[in-house]
């Protein structure tokens, strides 16, 4: 046999390693060198993640001054945790003499939870990731950052990087189908620092979650991963932030807050983020329901946004646009 033919039966080798498969009663995950490759939301039959053709590593270990390890260039064992309705998956990728990265997947409830751990040899450790291979077109894409992000057929071929808790605002994302969707969330109430990175494709979307350390990372070289909860549920997008937003009361205390809202808050289903103009403004009112959208106006101060503070003094053309917005019956 030839080099040439030997390297390319290994290469061969390294893309078809085989992908392992978990259920619960409400989810199906199929996992791949610790990466999602499969993804059905059992109560309603819907596939929300799939495999690629275009596979790229994304269980991967990354440490400053542009270092990483990925996981096609790693050794991975795969073995089977528990049994039963309690079975799991456990991935260990190994870079000889460099370092591990570990990711165990548990049964929780009815879906799963996905934690990884890390450890190198050389310091400067400051992230794990956990991907999601494929994100069809056909399924909406839903990330609570820089006001909400809607991503399908329709969005640009960028990649967008948010950081919690700038600007990616709430940790979780949603994959939502026709009859139901999947929450994928942060369990995590020391706050942690965590990155999404979501990146346009020919087949869709990649996602890739990565659990942060903080700073300094100079003498790190180990990483507990941020625990990722994935939950399916019948309905619309919102029955999944609503999940989420029980958890989040329960775990950060917010009830408190919440009951201090006023009543016409609860009935509010849009914000948006407007200049001041008022032509814009009518405009608004012929697509939107006025008294459920709150308006959010950021630069009604005369000096900008933030400059010369604690001089609150507004806009000669703040009031006018005041007076219009409340004669449209806008909040």
């Amino acid at each position: 046999m030839s080099l040439s033919a030997l390297c390319l039966l290994t290469m061969c080798a390294a893309v078809a390693r085989p992908a392992s498969v978990v259920t619960t009663g409400a989810v199906s995950l199929t996992l791949r060198d610790g990466a999602i490759v499969g993804l059905t939301n059992r109560l309603t039959g819907e596939q929300l993640a799939a495999p690629p053709r275009d596979w790229q590593p994304l269980a991967n270990v990354y440490l400053t001054r542009e270092r990483s390890y990925v996981s096609s260039s790693g050794q991975v064992t795969t073995s089977r945790t528990g049994v039963g309705g309690r079975a799991g998956l456990r991935t260990t990728i190994t870079w000889p003499d460099k370092g591990t990265l570990v990711t165990a997947c548990v049964p929780d409830g009815q879906g799963f939870r996905i934690q990884q751990s890390a450890a190198t040899k050389e310091t400067g450790l400051y992230a794990a990731s956990l991907g999601i291979a494929r994100v069809p077109d056909g399924v909406r894409l839903l990330v609570p950052a820089t006001s909400g992000q809607c991503f399908d057929s329709r969005a640009p071929w960028l990649t967008h990087v948010f950081d919690y808790p700038i600007a990616w605002e709430a940790p979780f994302v949603i994959l939502q189908g026709q009859r139901g969707g999947v929450l994928i969330h942060a369990k995590d109430p020391r706050l942690r620092p965590k990155t999404i990175v979501v990146q346009r494709t020919a087949e869709g979307f990649r996602v890739r979650l990565e659990s942060r350390n903080e700073a300094p990372f100079d003498s790190a070289n180990r990483l507990e991963g941020i625990p990722w909860h994935i939950v399916a549920y019948r309905g619309n997008w919102q029955v999944g932030t609503a999940i989420y937003r029980d958890w989040a009361e329960r775990a950060y205390g917010l009830r408190p807050l919440r009951l201090k809202r006023p009543r016409w808050a609860a009935d509010i289903r849009l914000v948006v983020i407007m200049p001041i103009d008022r032509e814009v403004l009518r405009m608004l009112s012929r697509h939107v329901n006025p008294r459920q959208t709150l308006l959010y106006v950021p630069d009604w101060r005369r000096d900008g946004y933030d400059r010369n503070y604690p001089d609150y003094t507004a806009r000669p053309e703040f009031g006018p646009f005041v007076q219009e917005a409340h004669r449209l019956g806008f909040r």
